[in-house]
C-alpha cells in the first residue's frame, strides 16, 4: 500500500508554486474595464459594422457543466445517488445541479469528480466547465492534482491528507 504523507511532499515539492504565493509578484496590470468590451457588447447605435452578425444566436456554446456531469455518470452506469453520496453532497443540491442553473461550487465539483472516480484530464476538463481549474499556486489544488494522478478516490484518504496540511476538507 502507497504511503501518500510520504510521497505527497515530494509531489507537493515538485509541483506547488511557493514563489509565487511568497513573493507577491506584480501581475501586468489589466486592460481597463471601458476598453474590455467584446462585440458582442457593442450596440449598433456605436455603430460598428459586424454588430447586426454578432448576435448570441450565431454561437454555440459549449456542453455545460450539468449536461457534462450527467453524461459522465450513464457512461460510467452509475446511479445519481450513488454519486452525490461519494460525493458527500445532499440530494437537493444535486437536484439544483440537475437543473443546469445552479452554479456549483468549486469544492462540489471537485468532490464529483474524486466520486466519479475521474483521472486528472478528465477532472480538469469537468472543472472548467463550471468555470474552475487546478492551481499550481493553490497547496489544495496541489494535493488534489497528486490524488487524482495516483487515482486514489478514497475520501477518508485525502481528507487525512489535506488536514495534515491545514486545508479544507470534504
Amino acid at each position: 500500500m502507497l504511503n501518500h504523507k510520504e510521497l505527497i511532499r515530494d509531489y507537493i515539492a515538485l509541483h506547488y508554486e511557493i514563489e509565487a504565493v511568497e513573493s507577491n509578484m506584480a501581475m501586468p496590470e489589466e486592460e481597463p474595464k471601458s476598453r474590455r468590451k467584446s462585440f458582442l457588447s457593442m450596440p449598433k447605435a456605436y455603430g460598428h459594422k459586424h454588430a447586426e452578425l454578432l448576435s448570441l444566436d450565431s454561437f454555440e456554446l459549449d456542453e455545460s457543466f450539468s449536461d457534462y456531469l450527467f453524461r459522465l455518470i450513464d457512461e460510467k452506469g452509475l446511479k445519481d445517488s450513488e454519486v452525490y453520496k461519494k460525493a458527500n453532497l445532499d440530494r437537493k443540491l444535486f437536484s439544483k445541479i440537475r437543473s443546469g442553473s445552479y452554479h456549483i461550487g468549486k469544492m462540489s465539483a471537485i468532490a464529483l469528480a474524486l466520486a466519479l472516480e475521474l483521472d486528472k484530464k478528465e477532472a480538469e476538463k469537468l472543472l472548467s466547465k463550471a468555470g474552475y481549474s487546478l492551481s499550481n499556486a493553490i497547496l489544495f489544488d496541489v494535493i488534489i492534482s497528486y490524488f487524482l494522478e495516483q487515482r486514489v478516490y478514497d475520501f477518508f484518504t485525502i481528507n487525512d491528507i489535506l488536514l495534515e496540511y491545514d486545508q479544507k476538507t470534504f
